[in-house]
Order: C-alpha cells, then sequence, then structure tokens
C-alpha cells in the first residue's frame, strides 16, 4: 500500500526516526487518545508541529515526492495499536444483519483474512444516538437503546450505507462480494475501555489501508 523506498532514502528515513519522530493523538466520537510517548532523551513534538513540519524535513532528507508518501503511509499504518487490529465486515455480512452491527456481534474478520484484491471502503459519520441516558435520547425524539447507537430506530443510517456502497461498487465496477467496510461500531471493541482507547487511536492506520 506504500510507496517503495530506495535503499539510502530508507537509511535516511531510519537516521532521522533515530533521531526522534513526533507522536500524535486521534481523536474521534467524543474520545481523545494519546498516543504512545517518546522515550525520555527525545524531545516531543505537538501535532501540530508534526503535521505541518514532516514533510519539508522528509523532503530535506532528500526524498521525491513519491518516497515521501511511501515514508508517511509507513508512519500511518505503524499506527495501528497492536491490541487493536484493522476488523472489517463484508458488505454482504452487513446488509444481511439488518442493522449496523455493534463489536459484540461478531461480524468482522482481520484484515489478514482478505484478498489482496478485496476492496475496503471506511465509513465515517455521525452517530444518530449518541445520548447515554434514556432521558436524553426520548428527550430529543428517539427510542431508546440502552445505550449509544450509531442509528435511529428506523434503520436510517444502514440502508443509506447499504445503497451508497452498491452504487459505489457499481460506479467502479468493483464485485460486490469483494467489498468490505469498516465502521467504529463493529470494527472497535465497544465494551472493554483500553481496547476501545486503542481503537480511536489507530484510526490513522485504518483510514490509509481503506
Amino acid at each position: 500500500m506504500s510507496g517503495v523506498l530506495t535503499r539510502n532514502a530508507r537509511r535516511k528515513v531510519e537516521d532521522a526516526q533515530s533521531r526522534g519522530s513526533p507522536p500524535s493523538e486521534v481523536g474521534t466520537g467524543g474520545h481523545r487518545t494519546p498516543a504512545p510517548q517518546p522515550p525520555a532523551n527525545r524531545s516531543a513534538a505537538t501535532r501540530e508541529s508534526a503535521s505541518s513540519e514532516k514533510i519539508p524535513m522528509l523532503r530535506r532528507l532528500g526524498l521525491n515526492r513519491s518516497e515521501v508518501m511511501g515514508v508517511l503511509k509507513d508512519d500511518m499504518v505503524g499506527s495501528i495499536d497492536p491490541r487493536a487490529p484493522m476488523r472489517i465486515i463484508r458488505y454482504d455480512a452487513f446488509k444481511e444483519h439488518g442493522r449496523v452491527p455493534r463489536s459484540d456481534d461478531n461480524k468482522t474478520v482481520l484484515l489478514s483474512e482478505l484478498d489482496d484484491d478485496d476492496k475496503i471502503v471506511f465509513i465515517s459519520h455521525r452517530w444518530l444516538r449518541p445520548w447515554h441516558t434514556e432521558r436524553e435520547c426520548v428527550a430529543n425524539g428517539h427510542a431508546w437503546w440502552g445505550r449509544a447507537h450509531p442509528d435511529d430506530g428506523a434503520g436510517t443510517k444502514h440502508k443509506l450505507i447499504c445503497d451508497g456502497l452498491e452504487k459505489l461498487a457499481e460506479g467502479k465496477g468493483w464485485d460486490i462480494g469483494k467489498v468490505y467496510l469498516w465502521i467504529d461500531f463493529a470494527g472497535v471493541e465497544q465494551d472493554n475501555e483500553e481496547l476501545l482507547g486503542a481503537g480511536v487511536a489507530s484510526l490513522r492506520g485504518y483510514i490509509t489501508l481503506c
């Protein structure tokens, strides 16, 4: 998925990384999980400085655009927490389930189980029932599901995702049987706070792989 670096370019990158690479943090859905901190002998950098300075730093090392993109992709994929490997769901299974699956529905598979020509679509969305109490949910005109939920009671989002993926596959000439999707409710552990945080912190890497 990432560009191929020449031996000299790779050596330059590794030398630069040995001097310290900036940490990053990703937030979504109200969660904000810091990435692992660098060792004490390395100077930390803010996310803003990392995003604005990394490309010029790589170019200064003599890397061309393709090599720069390769390094950035490697960096993003490397941000995936090993406790939260990427898990996706086959489109056919998603549609058949009839609603947006939750992590404990066990409908996902590991990325390693896919064939090289399988397609993955990353679903970025806003939860339609984000409230954590029945009172808030009902006050906003929705039926309470027992906890926060990304869809409404009518399954509007599930239907929209199915319609959108089928149109996307048709437009791109994809075999719908080889289409998978990543969605947070299914792909990130919802019942374990530590693993939930690990999944949130891995979003950059998940997006890169779609």
